[in-house]
């Protein structure tokens, strides 16, 4: 029996079975490996074109010159407010010395 099993060379066959299971494995694995590669770099390419399209791009610009006036007037509300703070302080300041100046006698 070992005669005939050794000319078949079945002994072989989960050797070589072996072999082409871990074959397989490694060439799947790169299949998927790649084509995640594809993916991302296609993802890639696709926010680059779209990061610089015109829409894109006046888009952007809105959001600047938005921004920017939004800042300019917080600035002048913050000027303003402290201007009409100074002033009423002076106020009472002057009105204070009137005050005192008026009340000697």
């Amino acid at each position: 029996m070992a005669i005939v099993l050794d000319q078949l060379s079945i002994t072989n066959l989960a050797v070589q079975v072996t072999e082409l299971g871990a074959i397989i494995l490694l060439c799947a694995f790169s299949l998927i490996a790649l084509s995640g590669l594809m993916l991302a770099s296609k993802l890639s390419i696709v926010a680059f074109c779209e990061y610089f399209s015109g829409r894109q791009r006046m888009e952007r610009k809105l959001l600047f010159y938005t921004d920017r006036r939004n800042r300019l007037n917080q600035i002048f509300q913050f000027k303003k407010a402290r201007l009409l703070y100074v002033n009423q302080q002076k106020r009472k300041h002057l009105l204070a010395k009137d005050d005192r100046e008026s009340a000697k006698p």
